[in-house]
């Protein structure tokens, strides 16, 4: 696995809080380079993996994700690269699992859960692949599911899943809560977040999900296109802080379509948004694709720059 990182920047921003009597603050840009410090190849020659989702590593030595196929979760040794297991019908003995649609997965302790969106139930086995329980998740309403992609966490006794409305598009961007919180017996607690208002302007198909981290008792939501603004809630779902960021190169236009979704402008769009658990600091780490053009024909697709931000919060940088 490769990864080709063609330049670095830190962003500009401004902290603009929540009330509106609230100090804006101007966030410095600096300019900075990246370190190479190592690589590590999974052993997959068994497979053929065209895409993953939701790639993670906990305890420091389990890395793992979904397959482009929905169809399991594989766990990689995270230091060696090692193949360790996998979940999928064919090779659990002790509960067969629906088939679809398997992306994300989190382990805690000795068990690891799986979240199936397609039927919205959470299956946890140990992880030598014992059937333990399955948990069903009690929706807010009969229009909200889960997503593939986002955030599916555990927080002490609460699960934190990233949900979508069941819909259009359209309907989709209007009426979606971004993040759905449940007790670990699949009760409802509250949702809060929502896409942009901009993403109901016309018709517009993103590449990804809005991203989501949790940062002690804060999650950080961000959104994908047009102008780029990281908001940060607490875990109750109150908003706390929103900070605009303004990264260079990065073109905030939303590239909507009219009639066909592959005839669009290409569209700027944030990749990632990803932290170091083990670092105290107010650091989160953004990425971006910008493209030089936003016209499709020709070289417009070949033609673009993968872009790395690191956004302190406390140096303002």
């Amino acid at each position: 696995m490769r990864y080709l990182i063609l330049s670095f920047w830190l962003c500009v921003f401004f902290l603009a809080a929540c009330s509106s009597d609230a100090e804006r603050e101007p966030f410095t840009l600096t300019e900075g380079a990246i370190v190479f410090r190592d690589s590590l190849a999974i052993d997959d020659s068994d497979f053929s993996f065209s895409f993953v989702f939701n790639p993670r590593i906990f305890q420091d030595t389990l890395l793992g994700f979904g397959d482009g196929t929905f169809r399991s979760i594989n766990l990689f040794h995270a230091r060696t690269g090692a193949f360790l297991t996998n979940y999928e019908r064919d090779s659990i003995d002790s509960y067969i699992i629906p088939e679809k649609d398997m992306s994300f997965f989190y382990v805690h302790e000795d068990e690891i859960y799986i979240l199936n969106d397609l039927v919205q139930k959470i299956f946890v086995f140990t992880l030598d692949k014992q059937f333990k329980r399955k948990i069903d998740l009690v929706m807010p309403d009969a229009h909200t599911k889960p997503t593939y992609e986002g955030i599916f966490t555990r927080v002490d006794d609460t699960f934190y899943i990233s949900t979508v409305h069941d819909g259009t598009l359209a309907e989709q961007f209007k009426y979606s809560k971004l993040v759905s919180v449940f007790d670990l017996e699949g009760n409802f607690s509250h949702s809060f977040g929502s896409y942009p208002e901009s993403y109901t302007q016309g018709n517009l198909v993103l590449s990804t999900n809005e991203h989501k981290v949790i940062k002690g008792d804060r999650m950080f939501i961000l959104n994908v296109a047009g102008l780029p603004v990281l908001k940060e809630y607490s875990l109750a779902g109150e908003l706390q802080a929103i900070y605009p960021l303004s990264p260079p190169s990065f073109d905030t236009e939303i590239g909507f379509y009219q009639s066909d979704p592959f005839a669009s402008p290409l569209t700027d769009q944030m990749n990632g948004l990803a932290l170091d658990p083990a670092d105290p600091r107010d650091i989160l780490y953004a990425s971006f694709s910008s493209f030089d053009t936003r016209e499709r024909s020709s070289y417009g697709l070949s033609t673009y720059r993968w872009i790395i931000l690191r956004i302190d919060l406390d140096a303002k940088t």
